[in-house]
C-alpha cells in the first residue's frame, strides 16, 4: 500500500487537503450492516496515506525549527486518524482544529469523542466515525460500540427463519477488521438478540448465551459450533446485543434431509452418519458434565436440540461434518440437579423435541422442591427422536421421513394419558410401530447391522419416559415423613424412583398396627427439623419398576463409540440384494396395524387449569435505572442528594486488578480455589478477595473445594447460593449513558429519616401516583355525586398537623368523607401504648408527640414527611379492653387498608417502643476504578436486596392479622432491617435502586387485590388461593380463635372477586364441582404433628366453626392436590348449595362408607390425621367421605379415591372430620350408610 500518497507535481489544481481528500474517499467501503448506508476506511489505509511528506503538504509547514511544526509531530505520533478527519470534513481551519486538540490533549486514542455542535466540532464529530470501524478481536469475549459506529461488515444477508430469541445473518466482515485472522475467508453468522420482553431480559440472555458459547469453546469439541465474538451497540432506545460464530455453509440437518431425497444408501455412508452421531453424543457428554463426572458437577444443558439446530458445515464426505447450534436456551448448573429445589427457568424449547417431563413434572426428592425441573435428560430425548428421524431417512429417503411425521401425529414423539388419576407419558404408539417395522429390515437387524444396534439404542436408552434415579445424583433420602397412613413395602430400595408421576407434591411413609377393634394409626411425630434443613429434607421414594431408562450422554457416547469401533465388514456392507428389500413405505401403512391398539390420548381442553409454578423463593433482581436516574435527578434538584461517593480504588491483589477489565465483560465468570481465596482473605492484602470470602461464609461456600461466581447483568450470583450475592454499583451521575450492566444506585444508604432518605420514599410515592402505566392511588374526594367506590373513612384517625409541631389529636371522623390517611402496620410487644374508654378524652384533647412510643414518633415523621395529615394505628385509633369497640373495628379493617393512601409497615420495630427509623449496618463494598483515562469507578457491593428475608419472612409478617393488611393495602412502604422496600402493582422498589419481581408475591403485593385471578386459569386460582391460605395457616396469634376473624374480610373479597361461595376457608364454584373438594383436601403440614382444635371465646360464642374447615385448627395445613381433570367427583352437599333450616347447625351432607386400610397395597394408600391420637385411645372405627374417583380406569380395587376420614360425634347420623386422603377402591365397604352423614 505505499503507493498511496500525493504527487506534488501533478497538474491538478486543487491544494493538498482537496487531493488527500479524494484519495481517502475513493477508500471507502460501504457497511451493509445497517438499514441506513454508511461507509468506512478501513484499517491500515490511514496509516499508509498519511506519511510525513503529506502532513507537510497539507499543514503548509515544512520548517522544522519553528513552532508549528509541533503540530505536524502531534499529527505523525499518534493523531493521524484526527489529522485525516479534519481533512476529510473539510474543516476551514485545519491547524487551528489541530492545535485545540493537542491542546485539549486527544489523539487517537482518545477518539472518537462526543459530538458538540460548537464551531467546526460538528462536522468533525460526524465523520470521525469513519475511521474508526472497529477489529474485532476473536480472543475478546465481547465487545460495546457506540451507537454511531460503523461496523465493518461488508455483506449481510438475513438468513430464512428465525432462531430462538433472534434473527441469524450471514455476513462477511472486511478482511483487515479480524484479528487474528481466520480461515475461513471472513464469513460468519451474526445473531441479533430481539427483545421479546423487557430490556434487561435480552441483556441477561445475551450474557447467558455468551458465557455458554465461551464455555463450549473450551471444551473444543469438534461437534459444537465455535463462537468467535458477541458485541452490544448503544442505542437511545435500547442496546443491540449480537452473538458471532462461524458459519454453516451446508445449513443445518433438516436442510440435508430436504435437500438429498433419496440417499444412497451404503456401509460408508451409515459409518459417516454414525460417526457423526457418535460426535454429537460426545460433545453432549462433556457439556453435560464439565467436570468430567456423569452424575456429579458443573453441566450445561442445551434444551432446545432438533435438526434445525444440527449444523452443516461441508466436507468432502456427503454428510459434512455436524456440530450443535444455537445455545441460546442452555443453561448451565453448577450445582447437583437433583438437589436444586427451584423450578428450571429456561424457555422457549421446541415442542416436537421436549421430553415427557416436561408436561408431567418431575417427581419431587426433596421437600418443598419443585416439579417443573428439569434436566441433561431431556437433551436425551431430543437425541433420540433426531436419530430416530435419521435412521427413517437413510432407509426411506425424504419421502419415509415424510411420512413417519405424518403417523408420529402430535405436537411431541410422546402422548399423555390418564391411568388411576394420574398422568402418564408413552412413547408415541406409531414411532414403537415404525421402530419395530425397522426392526425387520435386513439393512437394520439388531446385533448383526450398525443401523439395527443403532436403532437399539434409540430404543432402549434414548426414546425411553422413566428416568435414572435421581436424575443422576448419587443420593439417597436420610429422613421421611412419619405422620401420617400409607401402604408401603418395607423391603422396598431407598433410592428407587417410579418415573410416572402421582400428583401428590410428598410423599410418606408412617406404621400401622393392628388391635382387637381393628386397623388403629400410630402417629409417630417428626424429628425436629431446623428450617436450614427444610428445603433439603428427602421425600420417600416410590417403587423401583424393572426396564429401561433414558441413559446419559456418556453411555450414548459409549454406545455410539462401541459401534463405529465394530471393524467386521458384514456389520457395515450392505448388499444391493438388501437394499432391494427396503419397504416402499408408500405401500405400507406402518401406523395401521397398531392404531386399534392405541389408547386415546388425554385430549382434554386442560388449558383452563394450567398454572403456573408459584415459586416464593425464586426472584428477579432487575435493573431500572432510567427511573433510578429520574428519582436522583429529582433529589438533587431538590437539594436533598447527600451522597460522597468514594473513587479511589480499593486495595487489590494483582489477581483482583485483573478483574477491573474482565468482570463486565459479557458471560463473565470465575472459579476460586477455596482454601487460595481463603487465605488471601486473612492476609488482608486485597479488599476484594476478602468481600469474597465472606460471600462465600454467608453462603455456604466456605466447605467446597471450589466456588464460581458468575455475572448476570448486573448481579454476581454463587454456584452455592440461589439468588445474587454482590451487586455491581455505579454513581448516580447526569448524563451518563444508562449503563446495562451496572446498577445506578446508592453504594451507601442514606441516615434512616434524613432528608435524602425520605425524599426517595416521597419521590416513589408519586412516582407512582403519576404513573399512566398502573394504577394504585385510590384518589380520595368529597365528590358526593360520583358513583365510583370510595374507601370508608375510618372511625378516629389521628391528626399529626405539621412538621415542628409537638402535639397530635385523635380525631373523630364521623366517616366524613374525602380524606386520605397513611395507615400503619406494626408489633405491639407485651407492653403496648393503646386507647382505652379511661383515657379516650385526653387522647382527643392532645397527645405530646415526645410521650408516644418511637414506633409511633417515627410514623408521625413518616407521614409528615410524605405530607399528609392523618394517620390510623390501631392501638390509638381503636378503643381497646373493656367497654371498647374493638369487635366492631375490626370487621372494619380490610376498609381501612384498602382504602389508606399508603401502609407504613415497621418491619424492623420489635414493640411500639423500639421505633423502625433505626441506624442501619452499612453494607461491605469494594471500590473499582476501571483502567484507562476518566473511567468513572464502579462498586462490588454486599447484596442485600431480600424482600423474601426482610418483610416475607420477618417477624412482622409472621403475624396473623398482617396478611390481611398487607393483601388489602394498594401499597406498603416496608421499614426493613437492612434497608426500605416499597411496594405497589408495579412490583418492588429498593432503596439500593434495584427492582424485585416473583409471579407468587405479586398475588399479595397487587393494589387492587385480588384482581389478578380475573385473567387467570382455573387451576392457578385454585392454586394461588390454596397456597394463600396455606401460608395464613402457619401464621402467628395472641388468641388462636381470632383466626377466623383476622381473614375475613380478605376472603370476602376473594370471594366477591371470583364470583364463587364460601365461608370458613372453603370455597365452592356450583359451576365447577372440584373447587369444593379441592377445598376440603387440605391436611396438617408435612412438620406439624397435630393440630389442636380451637376453643372459642365467649365473645366468639356464635362463631361456629365446622370441623372440615381448617379454621377450626391451630396449626399449619397443605393441601393435597390430584391432578387437575383427572378425577369424576363424588356428590356432596354444601351449605350453599341447599337451603337450611333455621337454627341448623353448618354442615356438609354426603354418603359415608365403612373402610378397611389394610386391604390397601404397596403406594395405593395414604391417609393423614389431623389430631394426633394414640391408637389405644381412639374410641371408635372411623369412616369415609369418597370425594373424587380416578378418571381412565374401570378396575374398582385399584381405582385412586380421594376421602375425607369421618368419625360419630355420638348425635345420630352426625360425624366430624379427622382426617383426609386417598385410597383404593378394594379398601370400600360395599355398601354405604342408609342414611346421609351430616359432617359438622
Amino acid at each position: 500500500m505505499s503507493g498511496h500518497h500525493i504527487d506534488s507535481d501533478s497538474d491538478n489544481d486543487d491544494n493538498p487537503q482537496d487531493r488527500l481528500r479524494e484519495l481517502l474517499k475513493a477508500h471507502l467501503i460501504k457497511s451493509e450492516f445497517d438499514k441506513t448506508s454508511h461507509e468506512f476506511i478501513p484499517k491500515g489505509i490511514v496509516e499508509d496515506v498519511i506519511t510525513l511528506p503529506v502532513v507537510e503538504q497539507c499543514l503548509n509547514i515544512t520548517d522544522r525549527s519553528t513552532e508549528d511544526y509541533e503540530l505536524v509531530r502531534f499529527v505523525m505520533s499518534g493523531a493521524k486518524r484526527a489529522f485525516a478527519t479534519a481533512v476529510f470534513a473539510k474543516i476551514k481551519d485545519v491547524p487551528k482544529a489541530l492545535k485545540w486538540l493537542k491542546t485539549s490533549k486527544i489523539n487517537d486514542k482518545l477518539l472518537p469523542i462526543a459530538k458538540e455542535k460548537k464551531s467546526w466540532r460538528g462536522d468533525f464529530c460526524d465523520n470521525q466515525w469513519r475511521f474508526f470501524a472497529p477489529v474485532f478481536n476473536s480472543t475478546r469475549p465481547s465487545h460495546e460500540f457506540e451507537e454511531a459506529s460503523i461496523l465493518p461488515f461488508i455483506k449481510t444477508s438475513i438468513v430464512t427463519g428465525k432462531g430462538s430469541f433472534g434473527e441469524v445473518s450471514r455476513t462477511e466482515i472486511h478482511p483487515m477488521h479480524m484479528e487474528p485472522e481466520l480461515l475461513n475467508g471472513g464469513v460468519f453468522a451474526v445473531k441479533e438478540l430481539k427483545p421479546l420482553g423487557s430490556t434487561q431480559e435480552v441483556v441477561v440472555h445475551w450474557e447467558k448465551e455468551v458465557k455458554a458459547l465461551r464455555m463450549m469453546n473450551d471444551l473444543q469439541q469438534e461437534n459444537i459450533v465455535r463462537f468467535i465474538t458477541a458485541f452490544r451497540r448503544k442505542k437511545r432506545y435500547g442496546d443491540e446485543h449480537y452473538v458471532m460464530f462461524e458459519w454453516a455453509d451446508g445449513g443445518n440437518l433438516q436442510n440435508l434431509w430436504d435437500k438429498t431425497p433419496f440417499p444412497a444408501l451404503s456401509g460408508s455412508l451409515i459409518r459417516l452418519v454414525l460417526e457423526q452421531i457418535h460426535g454429537l453424543a460426545n460433545a453432549l457428554s462433556a457439556a453435560h458434565n464439565l467436570g468430567g463426572s456423569d452424575t456429579l458437577g458443573a453441566s450445561y444443558r442445551h434444551g432446545d436440540l432438533k435438526p434445525e439446530n444440527i449444523l452443516v458445515f461441508k466436507n468432502d464426505g456427503p454428510i459434512g461434518q455436524l456440530k450443535i447450534g444455537d445455545w441460546g436456551e442452555a443453561k448451565y448448573q453448577g450445582k447437583i440437579t437433583a438437589m436444586r429445589a427451584g423450578r428450571t427457568t429456561a424457555r422457549f424449547g421446541t415442542k416436537r423435541y421436549e421430553a415427557p417431563e416436561v408436561e408431567t413434572g418431575v417427581e419431587a426428592t426433596f421437600l418443598g422442591q419443585s416439579r417443573e425441573r428439569r434436566s441433561r435428560l431431556g437433551d436425551m430425548w431430543a437425541m433420540g427422536c433426531i436419530t430416530l428421524e435419521f435412521i427413517v431417512w437413510l432407509l426411506y429417503g425424504k419421502r419415509g421421513l415424510d411420512q413417519f411425521n405424518h403417523d408420529v401425529s402430535g405436537d411431541t414423539f410422546y402422548t399423555i394419558f390418564t391411568e388411576n388419576g394420574r398422568k402418564v407419558a408413552k412413547v408415541h404408539v406409531n414411532a414403537v410401530a415404525w421402530m419395530n417395522r425397522m426392526a425387520q429390515e435386513p439393512t437394520c437387524r439388531v446385533g448383526a447391522t450398525a443401523l439395527g444396534d443403532l436403532l437399539e439404542v434409540v430404543r432402549n436408552n434414548l426414546l425411553v419416559v422413566r428416568l435414572p434415579l435421581h436424575l443422576g445424583s448419587e443420593l439417597s433420602p436420610e429422613q421421611t415423613r412419619n405422620d401420617s397412613v400409607t401402604s408401603a413395602n418395607w423391603d422396598q430400595p431407598k433410592d428407587s424412583l417410579d418415573v410416572p408421576i402421582d400428583d401428590l407434591d410428598r410423599l410418606s411413609i408412617f406404621e400401622k398396627e393392628t388391635t382387637p377393634e381393628g386397623p388403629e394409626i400410630m402417629v409417630i411425630p417428626p424429628d425436629p427439623v431446623q428450617p436450614s434443613e427444610l428445603a433439603r429434607m428427602p421425600l420417600q421414594p416410590r417403587l423401583e419398576v424393572e426396564g429401561p431408562k433414558r441413559c446419559y450422554a456418556s453411555i450414548f457416547r459409549d454406545l455410539t463409540y462401541h459401534i463405529i469401533t465394530e471393524d467386521d465388514d458384514d456389520y457395515w456392507d450392505i448388499p444391493a440384494s438388501q437394499i432391494e428389500a427396503i419397504s416402499d413405505v408408500s405401500t405400507v401403512n406402518i401406523a395401521a396395524s397398531s392404531s386399534r391398539d392405541m389408547p386415546t390420548p388425554d385430549v382434554s381442553a386442560r388449558g383452563d387449569y394450567e398454572s403456573p409454578e408459584l415459586d416464593e423463593n425464586q426472584w428477579k433482581l432487575l435493573l431500572d435505572n432510567d427511573a433510578a436516574s429520574d428519582m436522583f435527578s429529582a433529589l438533587s434538584r431538590a437539594s436533598i442528594l447527600d451522597v460522597h461517593p468514594n473513587k479511589k480504588s480499593s486495595r487489590l491483589c494483582d489477581s483482583c486488578s485483573q478483574l477491573r477489565s474482565e468482570l463486565r465483560e459479557a458471560g463473565f465468570w470465575k472459579k476460586y480455589d477455596v482454601r487460595d481465596l481463603k487465605r488471601r482473605a486473612n492476609s488482608h492484602s486485597c479488599a476484594l478477595c476478602t468481600l469474597l470470602w465472606d460471600t462465600c461464609k454467608r453462603n455456604g461456600g466456605q466447605n467446597a473445594r471450589t466456588v464460581q461466581f458468575d455475572r448476570e447483568g448486573a448481579f454476581l450470583k454463587l454456584d452455592t447460593a440461589n439468588n445474587p450475592v454482590l451487586s455491581l454499583v455505579c454513581n448516580p451521575e447526569p448524563g451518563l449513558h444508562s449503563p446495562s450492566d451496572c446498577q445506578v444506585g446508592l453504594v451507601e444508604l442514606p441516615r434512616a429519616g434524613s432528608l435524602t432518605h425520605l425524599g426517595i420514599i416521597r419521590h416513589w410515592l408519586e412516582d407512582c401516583d403519576a404513573s399512566s402505566d398502573h394504577s394504585c392511588h385510590f384518589k380520595a374526594s368529597s365528590d358526593l355525586v360520583s358513583t365510583a367506590p370510595k374507601p370508608r373513612t375510618p372511625t378516629r384517625l389521628l391528626d399529626v398537623g405539621h412538621d415542628g409541631e409537638d402535639t397530635v389529636f385523635l380525631w373523630e371522623t364521623n366517616s366524613r368523607p374525602g380524606i386520605e390517611w397513611i395507615a400503619l402496620s406494626h408489633r405491639w410487644g407485651d407492653h403496648n401504648f393503646s386507647t382505652t374508654v379511661e383515657n379516650l378524652q385526653d387522647h382527643i384533647d392532645g397527645l405530646r408527640v415526645s410521650n408516644l412510643p418511637a414506633t409511633f414518633r417515627d410514623a408521625i415523621i413518616v407521614t409528615r414527611a410524605l405530607k399528609k395529615r392523618f394517620l390510623w394505628i390501631d392501638s390509638l385509633c381503636i378503643i381497646q379492653g373493656p367497654g371498647g369497640d374493638f369487635s366492631t373495628e375490626a370487621t372494619r379493617m380490610a376498609d381501612v387498608y384498602s382504602g389508606a393512601y399508603c401502609v407504613i409497615a415497621a418491619s424492623c420495630a420489635a414493640h411500639h417502643f423500639d421505633g423502625f427509623l433505626k441506624p442501619r449496618s452499612p453494607r461491605k463494598h469494594v471500590t473499582i476504578v476501571p483502567e484507562g483515562e476518566n473511567q468513572p469507578p464502579y462498586y462490588i457491593c454486599e447484596t442485600i436486596d431480600s424482600f423474601k428475608r426482610d418483610v416475607l419472612d420477618g417477624p412482622l409478617n409472621l403475624r396473623g392479622w398482617v396478611l390481611q393488611e398487607h393483601a388489602l393495602a394498594r401499597r406498603t412502604i416496608f421499614f426493613a432491617e437492612h434497608q426500605t422496600y416499597f411496594e405497589c402493582k408495579n412490583g418492588v422498589r429498593c432503596e439500593t435502586s434495584t427492582k424485585l419481581a416473583n409471579d407468587f408475591a405479586k398475588f399479595l403485593g397487587d393494589a387492587d387485590f385480588p384482581s389478578h385471578l380475573l385473567k387467570a386459569k382455573r387451576g392457578e386460582k385454585i392454586q394461588r388461593i390454596q397456597k394463600l391460605f396455606s401460608d395464613y395457616s402457619r401464621l402467628g396469634f395472641s388468641h388462636s380463635y381470632d383466626r377466623p376473624v383476622a381473614i375475613a374480610g380478605l376472603q370476602q373479597k376473594l370471594i366477591e372477586t371470583i364470583n364463587v361461595r364460601g365461608a370458613y376457608g372453603v370455597i365452592e364454584d356450583k359451576e365447577h364441582p372440584g373447587w369444593l373438594r379441592r377445598s376440603l383436601l387440605w391436611c396438617r403440614g408435612i412438620l406439624v404433628p397435630s393440630l389442636t382444635r380451637i376453643v372459642f371465646a365467649e365473645n366468639y360464642a356464635d362463631f361456629k366453626v365446622p370441623s372440615w374447615s381448617w379454621m377450626a385448627y391451630d396449626g399449619g395445613i397443605d393441601y393435597l392436590r390430584p391432578d387437575f381433570d383427572s378425577y369424576d367427583w363424588e356428590p356432596l352437599q354444601s351449605p350453599w348449595s341447599r337451603e337450611q333450616e333455621e337454627g341448623e347447625e353448618i354442615s356438609l351432607l354426603a354418603q359415608a362408607w365403612d373402610y378397611d386400610p389394610l386391604s390397601a397395597g404397596p403406594g395405593e394408600l395414604d391417609i393423614i390425621f389431623d389430631i394426633e391420637i394414640p391408637s389405644v385411645q381412639r374410641p371408635v372405627k372411623p369412616m369415609c367421605v369418597v370425594l373424587g374417583k380416578a378418571k381412565g380406569i374401570w378396575i374398582q380395587d385399584t381405582r385412586r379415591h380421594w376421602v375425607l376420614v369421618i368419625a360419630p360425634t355420638g348425635r345420630e347420623g352426625t360425624f366430624e372430620r379427622i382426617g383426609a386422603g386417598y385410597i383404593p377402591g378394594r379398601c370400600l365397604s360395599r355398601k354405604a350408610l342408609k342414611e346421609m352423614a351430616r359432617i359438622i
